[in-house]
């Protein structure tokens, strides 16, 4: 799936375990209910997206652009956010968003 293109894309409750998003561009994709430990979403284009109770444990995000997205109840324990955009997310630890 890496460098996969789309526009609202749903991949709802679907195992996604180690699946490989690599400079995806997938704005608008939904990813609510899936289980997605250590995907790699690595220079993705994610704006939009929703993560709604997701378990993305140890997802790897980096200098992925994830603005808007919605986390809400979604499971990011060991997930890399290094270089992301994260501007206008919901649901991700505070401790993200500190310099």
């Amino acid at each position: 799936l890496s460098f996969a293109k789309g526009l609202g894309i749903h991949f709802e409750s679907t195992n996604l375990l180690e699946a490989n998003f690599r400079a995806c561009q997938l704005p608008i994709a939904m990813f609510d209910q899936t289980v997605a430990q250590y995907a790699i979403f690595e220079d993705a284009y994610l704006p939009e997206a929703s993560f709604r109770g997701a378990d993305l444990s140890g997802a790897n995000f980096r200098n992925s652009d994830l603005s808007n997205a919605d986390f809400t109840d979604a499971v990011v324990l060991g997930c890399e956010f290094s270089g992301a955009e994260l501007s206008g997310t919901i649901g991700l630890p505070h401790d993200l968003f500190e310099s």
